[in-house]
């Protein structure tokens, strides 16, 4: 199978490597794309399943920045990062809407310091300072179908909160697409699908427009 590294503004690769199918497989492979060229030094967006301490640290090394997807498989950090929101007023809050493909989409942004919650001693080296939590309600014009949906990411970038929300967009839009491409042509059932697991967000400099 193969792992991409896309450009969120254009779509382009950037970068490839293959795995040999098993998840688990997929996140050595991840590792070793992001030590291809330049890409750690930049700003990535990762899913969930790469949210461990040694690929991250592979980005806050290298200088990058990373926004990464915070699930079950973190179960301790997820509390934590929820527990915070509970806690503390957010530092930042955005609010979308958007109609399209015969939806009315309404998405909400939160983002929390998270520099003084205590974690884990593993996540030390990490330098997790902003913790999102994302609502996506989504109303099917035709239909009348609602859905609530509620996500957590965790990044080392501070500030700069509309761009985080906009990556967060395009890092969704991005799996949306591929999720598209594999169900129409058939490729979950395909030893050769190809798979986006690692995203390319924006160069650093391209930040500071």
């Amino acid at each position: 199978m193969v792992v991409q590294a896309v450009n969120h503004e254009n779509g382009r690769t950037v970068a490839q490597n293959y795995y040999c199918g098993r998840k688990e497989s997929e996140v050595p492979t991840v590792r070793k794309l992001l030590d291809t060229g330049n890409l750690s030094s930049q700003k990535i967006s990762l899913d969930a399943l790469h949210c461990k301490p040694q690929t991250l640290e592979i980005i806050t090394e290298s200088k990058g920045k990373y926004l990464v997807g915070l699930k079950e498989n973190q179960k301790r950090l997820l509390k934590q990062v929820i527990k915070t929101g509970e806690n503390q007023p957010a530092l930042w809050e955005i609010k979308a809407n958007n109609k399209e493909h015969g939806r009315i989409e309404t998405r909400s942004y939160k983002f929390y310091d998270l520099l003084e919650t205590k974690k884990d001693e593993r996540w030390k080296n990490c330098e997790i300072r902003t913790g999102i939590k994302v609502r996506r309600q989504r109303n099917q014009v035709k239909s009348g179908k609602k859905s609530d949906e509620t996500s957590y990411y965790v990044s080392s970038e501070v500030g700069k909160y509309e761009e985080i929300a906009q990556a967060i967009r395009r890092h969704w839009q991005v799996e949306t697409n591929n999720h598209r491409r594999d169900v129409t042509l058939s490729e979950d059932r395909m030893r050769s699908k190809k798979r986006t697991s690692i995203k390319q967000w924006q160069k650093l400099e391209q930040w500071q427009q």
